[in-house]
């Protein structure tokens, strides 16, 4: 028969990890013998009320569980989309609270961990995610970018743009010119401009659209381009294909390049041991052709974003002393 240890693990286990410390101690659990467990096996609190036991198969999904066994409401914005798997997201922080909405009149007692968002749903508007109560795909996309910065919604929207979202199918030609949009992407933004129009979010959110390209690869290279082009540092061209042989081979094309200025902007993340080699190879490579084509490469990853300013500067500065 399985002691009170295994039943209380057992238990996590069916819920994403996570356990309430009263469910803890209805199986027979003490608060000292929990407070044991924190201090040698790793049990944590990411929401008070909650403990969460490792390994932690899924964070989003065990953070997620507490918040709602804890505040009750319904998970929505960037947690749903993580929940969702949507695309353009940036890295999750380790102190990224959980998005619950709860309704405009609902009461609700503050809890660390745990970020509360008034809003009315339909039930058409929500969605059980294996046990997890959460908003629904389009409504999430609608209300990320009625509601939070666009340095979150724009990079989603071009993801969503260049996989040719809801079907995941790819766009031909993402990388060579304008994508076009998929009838479910066109529903999207109708739906946003509705709401807009009904005094949600902020005014003139048509604006962000302009702002949408398609064309990036990865959430920061969009990132980068946004930060520029709010700078007023539009490039000259977007995953630009250097004259040489590897012009056909998206993979060696430049993300951002001014080639009047002899300037190529390249983003990258860096990759996890072996593929970090073949990175490395990848742009050294690169960096060596546009070098015979007389430019000079900037390589940025996500810490260049931590001071939109300082990156727009550098930028500057490299333009203004290319001397063409």
């Amino acid at each position: 028969m399985p002691d009170v240890h295994d039943r209380v693990v057992a238990l996590a286990r069916r819920q994403d990890d996570m356990i309430t410390r009263s469910q803890a101690r209805g199986l027979g659990l003490s608060d000292g013998a929990i407070a044991a467990r924190r201090r040698a096996h790793g049990w944590h609190t990411p929401i008070r009320g909650t403990l969460v036991i490792p390994p932690v198969r899924d964070r989003v999904r065990a953070h997620a569980r507490a918040a709602l066994a804890a505040a009750g409401g319904t998970v929505c914005l960037l947690t749903a989309a993580r929940l969702h798997g949507l695309p353009g997201l940036p890295p999750q922080g380790t102190t990224e609270p959980v998005d619950v909405a709860f309704p405009g009149g609902a009461a609700f007692r503050g809890r660390r961990g745990c970020r509360r968002h008034c809003m009315e749903l339909t039930p058409g508007e929500t969605t059980d995610l294996a046990g997890i109560e959460a908003t629904t795909a389009h409504r999430t996309l609608q209300d990320i970018i009625l509601r939070l910065d666009r340095a979150i919604s724009v990079p989603m929207l071009d993801a969503l743009l260049h996989l040719g979202w809801p079907n995941g199918r790819g766009t031909s030609g993402a990388a060579l010119g304008a994508v076009r949009p998929s009838p479910d992407f066109v529903d999207l933004k109708e739906a946003v401009l509705r709401r807009n129009d009904a005094g949600e979010g902020p005014p003139g959110i048509t604006r962000l659209w302009d702002l949408v390209d398609g064309r990036a690869g990865t959430p920061l290279e969009s990132r980068v381009r946004l930060a520029l082009a709010e700078a007023g540092l539009e490039p000259e061209a977007v995953r630009w294909a250097p004259p040489g042989p590897a012009t056909g081979r998206a993979g060696e094309r430049v993300h951002l390049a001014w080639p009047s200025a002899g300037l190529a902007v390249q983003t990258y993340e860096l990759a996890a041991p072996p593929a970090r080699e073949r990175q490395t190879a990848h742009r050294s490579r690169l960096q060596a052709q546009l070098a015979d084509l007389g430019m000079s490469t900037l390589w940025l990853t996500w810490s260049d974003l931590h001071d939109p300013n300082h990156l727009a500067s550098r930028i500057r500065r490299r333009l203004a002393s290319s001397g063409r």
